[in-house]
């Protein structure tokens, strides 16, 4: 149809948008279930939408309503996974070198769009089906690996957690026993299980957090703004760039080449979230303000950057010269420099600060919270 254009359109966004909504409704669940079991489900269920998607073609389906319900299918299930991870990583890494081991861990993102833009632009233009089935089946295959190996929390191996405390030891009758309660049990054949250590001393059963009270943290809502801004730039990349690479040179860039050449942006993106998340990492003795201060000014530095960057690649672009190549990749370092930093520690940072004073889970919740706006 003439139309094409705005129909495709209209399914990238109605999947944006059921994802931002559904969110939020992600991090509020997975802060109250397992995370294993969470995250390994909405990965089986993403991958069924996606071979859903790519059985329209080899079954010659052409409803729109059809890719229309696949799309908010795909938005709902997609939404699991950020909360489940950030939270995951939140668990075992504390805060001195959260930036730069959540920098690396999330190249994980480019490399998964870098690999997604390949097998799409491989089948493009002869068998697109298998551009949506063969990543669908490489998901349910690590939902299925997820599930079998994730261990959520270090407390799960008795190991000492962020927040635990050493066993309580007495010494009765001068002979070193340790109280019974506190002792590790034996875990069943099946399942791993946290043992809580029930002592004299007081402790406090931690309660998810509520939406409400998790916006009124410091800076969860300044962070959503700037989340909303910097995605914006980021996915417009992602969604439009390989149409742009063939639009700039037409006739002499096929679809699979601009896929190749748009690995360029998320190669910069690598770069900038490892850089963002090291030249931010925090002291020791650094408090939270400080630690979110240091965040906030390395994406105050990569996105003033970006803008220039951003104007220059558009006036200089040509899809084969090397300045063009230069600039998709420190666009891709100085916009998705901030955007990795801004999902991953900044989100671990406010789910685990200390006005919590330590009595409530809010690490998946304030999570969504961000990561839903920026999807807005």
């Amino acid at each position: 149809q003439e139309n094409w254009s705005q129909l495709i359109g209209g399914l990238e966004y109605i999947y944006l948008l059921v994802y931002a909504v559904s969110m939020v409704t992600s991090g509020y669940v997975a802060e109250r279930i397992n995370l294993r079991h969470f995250l390994a489900f909405g990965m089986l269920l993403s991958g069924l939408t996606n071979i859903a998607f790519g059985f329209a073609y080899y079954c010659g389906i052409h409803n729109y309503l059809y890719f229309f319900c696949v799309q908010v299918l795909s938005g709902v299930t997609q939404a699991s996974g950020w909360p489940a991870v950030v939270t995951l990583m939140g668990n075992w890494w504390g805060k001195t070198r959260r930036g730069f081991i959540m920098g690396l861990w999330n190249a994980h993102t480019s490399v998964g769009n870098i690999l997604g833009s390949l097998v799409a632009g491989y089948f493009a233009d002869s068998d697109w089906g298998a551009a949506f089935a063969v990543p669908g089946i490489m998901l349910i295959v690590g939902g299925l690996v997820v599930y079998c190996t994730l261990i959520d929390r270090p407390e799960r191996l008795q190991l000492p957690g962020r927040f635990t405390r050493p066993p309580h030891l007495s010494l009765p009758n001068s002979k070193s026993t340790v109280e019974s309660s506190c002792l590790p049990k034996r875990p069943s054949s099946d399942r791993l299980e946290e043992l809580p250590c029930q002592s004299n001393t007081t402790t406090t059963t931690k309660q998810a957090i509520g939406l409400c009270d998790a916006l009124r943290l410091p800076n969860v809502l300044a962070y959503s703004i700037l989340l909303f801004f910097a995605k914006l730039v980021s996915y417009t990349f992602l969604y439009w760039l390989p149409n742009y690479l063939v639009v700039v040179e037409p006739g002499t860039v096929t679809a699979e080449q601009a896929a190749q050449l748009s690995v360029l942006f998320d190669l910069g993106g690598i770069v900038g979230g490892i850089l963002a998340g090291w030249l931010s990492d925090p002291k020791e003795s650094d408090s939270d303000t400080m630690t979110i201060w240091r965040r906030a000014f390395m994406c105050s530095v990569m996105l003033s950057l970006a803008a220039p960057l951003l104007i220059a690649y558009q006036a200089l672009a040509s899809a084969g010269s090397t300045t063009s190549l230069v600039l998709l990749f420190c666009c891709g370092l100085t916009v998705n420099g901030p955007y990795a930093l801004i999902t991953t520690a900044v989100s671990a940072d406010l789910g685990t600060q200390h006005a919590l004073q330590g009595r409530a889970r809010a690490l998946a919740t304030i999570t969504a919270i961000i990561d839903g706006t920026g999807s807005l």
